[in-house]
């Protein structure tokens, strides 16, 4: 049986940090990753590396490898053959977990596993206490899925209308996502395979974006729905015409009516927000802001003169 080394594949030293430990395998493994990389020994590469950290990732099952590690350099160093050290090895461990096994070296690690054979008897074979050792193929481990990444995104009202394509940092990794028109604050948008690696070989997590929809000063949303203001001047709000509400989706010509009074609100039926998933839109709502004259001439302040005292004597 080959000694496998762990620091070696995972490219760190004995002396690694956890810290320094997990880095490295981020980078080997999205490097490997077979969704990504499609040479034909990136599969290989890449359960290699995740069983790599499975081991020096979990401080036990490292402290255990290191022992192993230090007693198989010292008997290589004593001239010692390789299959005589995993015999002796074997027969060591294989009496304090079971006083009746004769199983041999070679029986042992020709044992099947979801991991390598080097894994699977070094770690399987003391998993469980008073495990009997045994030629017997054991089921693969179900490989467990990479944890999700989580991020946040901040869209302007004008992108969630029209939508919008934003590269993103993910992982390092370059990334383009598309956001649909009529997107809604709050909304939980996943990309599948994503986001961390897999320990155990197993999927990617997920992206997990997490959308808000930033206030305009001049368009408020509620639900599909879209409410903006118009200014009207005195004349028209009085003897009535026409006016155009400004958006930053577009221009609305509006009919006023005559004697129209201030915040008098309109509604422009399909003419709001997009509906998400739809090719419907919600309304339009405009509320009229009637404007006074700032300043007048004589000729009209005279006429208002007039107005008031026709008013008057009604």
């Amino acid at each position: 049986m080959v000694y496998k080394d762990y620091y070696k594949i995972l490219g760190v030293t004995k002396t690694a940090t956890q810290d320094e430990i997990k880095k490295s395998y981020r980078k080997l493994a999205k490097k490997y990753h077979p969704d990504t990389n499609k040479t034909k020994d990136a599969e290989s590469k890449f359960k290699e590396i995740s069983e790599a950290y499975e081991v020096l990732g979990d401080k036990d099952k490292k402290a255990k490898y290191d022992n192993v590690g230090s007693s198989y350099n010292r008997f290589k160093t004593t001239g010692g053959n390789n299959n005589d050290f995993w015999d002796e090895w074997l027969k060591k461990n294989a009496e304090n977990a079971s006083k009746k096994t004769t199983n041999t070296a070679r029986d042992f690690f020709n044992q099947g596993g979801g991991m390598s054979d080097f894994f699977e008897r070094i770690f399987g074979s003391t998993s469980t206490k008073g495990t009997n050792f045994n030629t017997t193929k054991k089921p693969r481990p179900k490989l467990q899925k990479g944890k999700n990444f989580e991020t946040e995104i901040t869209l302007t009202l004008q992108e969630a209308y029209n939508g919008t394509t934003k590269i993103l940092n993910i992982n390092g990794e370059k990334m383009e996502v598309k956001f649909k028109e009529g997107i809604s604050d709050g909304h939980i948008q996943k990309i599948s395979g994503k986001g961390h690696p897999s320990a155990t070989g197993g999927k990617n997590g997920d992206l997990i974006i997490n959308v808000k929809i930033a206030n305009d000063n001049k368009t408020e949303r509620k639900g599909n729905d879209l409410y903006t203001k118009a200014n009207c001047d005195l004349y028209t709000a009085i003897l009535g015409g026409n006016i155009v509400a400004t958006t930053f989706f577009g221009n609305f010509n509006i009919k006023i009516p005559p004697l129209s009074q201030n915040e008098k609100i309109f509604k422009l039926s399909k003419q709001g927000m997009p509906i998400y998933g739809s090719k419907e839109k919600g309304d339009l709502y405009v509320t009229l802001s009637v404007l006074l004259p700032q300043d007048i001439s004589d000729e009209e302040k005279e006429h208002f003169t007039i107005l008031n005292q026709l008013k008057n004597n009604k």
